[in-house]
């Protein structure tokens, strides 16, 4: 090849997880091997990433955060209870089924809220 390779190495993270030491334990593993970045999971909790982040004594590596706009009431209540490592607070899930018709736009809107309120805790957003 001629020249060395230089990767960047990014790992997921899953600040809702059931077993939070479990997960701790795991990202500083994949921090120990290696790790430059971090992907969250789709977060609709500012607490659930504050509580990680506390847990974990700060960023020890950059931590991007996910969002995921909810469409609808079938969506949120889809992604609360069938896809494992999301949780979406009673608070959304109420939102989305007063939203009706408007759910997509309502969506956007807290996870803009979101973002803007978390943006002192993490580096980027996907």
């Amino acid at each position: 090849m001629g020249a060395p390779t230089a990767f960047t190495i990014g790992v997921a993270s899953n600040p809702s997880a059931t077993d939070l030491n479990l997960e701790l334990s795991r990202f500083k593993e994949k921090i120990s091997a290696g790790a430059h970045f971090s992907f969250t999971q789709p977060l609709y909790n500012l607490e659930i990433l504050e509580r990680f982040l506390d847990r974990l004594g700060g960023r020890p590596i950059p931590v991007f955060l996910g969002l995921l706009p909810l469409m609808g009431f079938r969506h949120a209540s889809f992604l609360h209870n069938e896809v494992p490592g999301i949780s979406v607070p009673q608070s959304h899930l109420d939102a989305m089924e007063k939203a009706g018709n408007d759910g997509a736009k309502d969506g956007v809107e807290l996870c803009r809220e979101l973002l803007e309120r978390a943006r002192p805790l993490v580096d980027g957003v996907y």
